[in-house]
């Protein structure tokens, strides 16, 4: 895999050997303004041949680069995107597990206290019974569950 440090490390240096071919050429340098009449000055047409066909190798050389950067950022921004759809499928999935375990949760919540206000009613109900003997009557018995839920 291409990373972005081997990459520019691998262009800085095929523009590094191009430019030192260049320098050996007496009286071209980096510092130096390159114009058409020193080239001519300096170089015959062979030098001139050779120079220009390696910064084309060299140039083709970074252009290959390029394209293979490029396939690396496309394959990770694919990988990327499937991962992400992976993350969202995966949390829809907890989403829904969650609540489902919410509902059943709260269902059996439900069901315990209603099982509890039965078993608190009749326990009341059949103390009301020894305590009022005859006198039962349902507004006692809706008196005693008031005060109980107000308990």
């Amino acid at each position: 895999m291409l990373t972005m440090g081997s990459f520019f490390d691998s262009v800085q240096k095929e523009i590094a050997l191009s430019l030192n071919h260049m320098e050996k050429i007496k009286g071209l340098g980096r510092n130096k303004t390159v114009t058409v009449q020193l080239l001519k000055d300096k170089m015959d047409k062979d030098k001139m041949a050779h120079i220009i066909l390696e910064v084309m190798e060299r140039t083709e050389a970074c252009v290959a680069l390029l394209q293979n950067a490029v396939s690396e950022v496309e394959l990770s921004q694919k990988e990327s995107k499937e991962a992400g759809n992976k993350v969202i499928k995966l949390q829809d999935e907890l989403l829904s597990s969650k609540t489902n375990q919410i509902n059943q949760f709260q269902k059996m919540v439900d069901s315990q206290l209603k099982n509890t206000i039965k078993t608190e009613m009749k326990s009341y109900s059949d103390a009301v019974k020894k305590d009022a003997g005859e006198n039962l009557t349902i507004r006692n018995i809706k008196t005693a569950v008031k005060d109980i839920v107000k308990n």
